[in-house]
């Protein structure tokens, strides 16, 4: 079932289609929601904002705290399940909605803007993108528009899934003008992408020296996940490249004897939930190894307490170098991950050519680069602070102001 299911998702024309398919069948809750929305003259101009409905640790949130905070008068209501891990948080700063309730379709119907991190939680309905909302619905709501805020710094020729055609998205978020150029390519009108930096990174900045001050002895080891393992079994997972590379290096002698030896603790945090329901298939060669779910931790105040990170592919990266700290990239299949999630000999950005650290493909190498590390103080050496500073051409902490004039002025016209 787990290689049927990969095989859909991989294929564009038939999962769109199907997708469409699931749109056509709400059509009922639709119309009503619709009605609901312009008969309660409370609702109307509202900014909906979302992740992935169970979260509130990204883009999303900080945009929405960003507006709730510094323009209360924008009428905002974030998506998120009552038992999420931040709901208690984000309540606390404005209106949360429950994401598939009849008041999600409400909202849908009385919103100016949708803006998300991803193009289908911030929908009512299951399995429906933007793309399948606004060709079966859009007609209903023509002034409504999609805010793709992503989630994390563009890294790979995405246009196959990406592209104006297919997604729709009215305005798509970029951080660099490398990214911003990139995108552009995708036959968006003109205006629909923009360049103002990811709200997230507001909460990075100051960087360098100021930041560092925050940071302790702690390596972050957070790989990102694989499209091919998404739905495969337990027991395939456990068998994959994959986990055999990542727990060895988990329990390899010489990297536990140089945390002992530096008193350092590496946390395994992988940041997609698609790979952290294994979590604890994982286990820690010694107590300076500690396996952290996302769903009880923020991302965030770990990135800014810890010194280095290793990661393979993962846009997280991006983060950490933002912030002047050093990177090494640990690519143990290159070949493997290039087949089966993206095709990495087409990016734009190549870890190798434009990154922010070694690229390593074997566990030794990896820990050499890290004892590198270690002996620079976990300073990153200016051969890729170079890098850093040429490739972030956007370094303060205006992301989400900038986001907000763009989309107050498109609705003020």
């Amino acid at each position: 079932m787990g290689k049927i299911i990969y095989i859909l998702k991989r294929n564009i024309a038939v999962k769109d289609k199907l997708k469409l398919l699931i749109a056509l069948a709400y059509f009922p809750v639709i119309v009503i929601a619709f009605i609901v929305s312009k008969i309660d003259r409370r609702q109307g101009n509202l900014w909906l904002i979302s992740e992935m409905g169970v979260d509130a640790k990204d883009n999303g949130r900080d945009f929405f705290e960003y507006v709730c905070i510094k323009h209360p008068e924008i009428q905002t209501a974030y998506i998120l399940k009552k038992t999420a891990y931040e709901y208690q948080n984000v309540s606390n700063i404005g209106s949360v909605i429950e994401p598939g309730t009849f008041k999600h379709f409400v909202a849908v119907f009385s919103s100016d803007f949708l803006i998300s991190t991803h193009d289908h939680y911030i929908l009512p309905m299951r399995w429906v993108n933007w793309r399948e909302f606004k060709k079966l619905y859009g007609w209903l709501v023509p002034g409504l528009k999609f805010v793709f805020l992503g989630h994390g710094v563009s890294q790979w020729d995405t246009k196959k899934n990406s592209n104006y055609n297919r997604t729709k998205f009215d305005y798509f978020v970029t951080n660099t003008q490398s990214e911003f150029e990139e995108i552009s390519r995708y036959n968006y009108p003109i205006g629909n992408v923009v360049k103002t930096g990811l709200p997230r990174f507001d909460k990075l900045y100051p960087f360098g020296n100021d930041l560092l001050k925050n940071s302790k002895r702690i390596i972050l080891f957070s790989p990102t996940w694989r499209q091919y393992l998404a739905n495969v079994s337990e027991k395939e997972f456990l068998s994959s490249n994959y986990f055999q590379t990542i727990n060895s290096a988990l329990h390899n002698e010489k990297m536990l004897k140089m945390l002992g030896k530096y008193n350092i603790d590496l946390l395994f945090m992988p940041p997609h939930h698609e790979i952290q329901k294994y979590l604890h298939d994982f286990s820690a060669g010694s107590n300076h190894i500690k396996l952290i779910s996302i769903d009880k931790h923020s991302l965030k105040e770990i990135l800014k307490e810890s010194s280095l990170i290793i990661t393979d592919y993962s846009s997280i990266s991006m983060d950490f170098a933002y912030m002047e700290r050093p990177v090494i990239y640990f690519q143990f299949d290159q070949s493997e991950f290039s087949a089966g999630h993206y095709k990495y000999s087409s990016a734009y950005f190549t870890h190798e050519r434009d990154g922010f650290g070694p690229v390593v493909t074997n566990v030794d190498d990896l820990v050499s680069s890290v004892r590198e590390v270690i002996e620079r103080e976990f300073v990153m050496s200016n051969y890729y602070l170079d890098r850093v500073q040429t490739f972030f051409d956007l370094r303060d902490n205006g992301n989400s102001e900038r986001l907000y004039n763009i989309l107050v002025g498109q609705r003020h016209d």
